[in-house]
């Protein structure tokens, strides 16, 4: 059987709450789709940031290094 790809949905932010749980919801049927370990849930939703959504991700990880606290990597912390 021919596996056919699924296109996960870019993210550039939104106030609705429904729109972000739609959008995570679909990650997580594509991570366990394709089997996807854990360890690379978070890089890959990273990448699926556009817009202000990436600058906001850059902040918070900037904010992380300066406290001190180690890189977000746990898909339960990221959301």
């Amino acid at each position: 059987m021919k596996k056919v790809r699924v296109e996960v949905p870019y993210f550039a932010g939104t106030i609705d709450a429904h729109v972000f749980s739609d959008w995570l919801a679909s990650l997580e049927s594509y991570f366990e789709g394709y089997d996807m370990p854990d360890e690379s849930w978070v890089s890959f939703a990273i990448m699926e940031f556009i817009g202000q959504t990436q600058i906001w991700w850059i902040d918070v990880e900037y904010d992380h290094q300066c406290a001190r606290q180690p890189p977000i990597v746990r898909w339960d912390y990221m959301k």
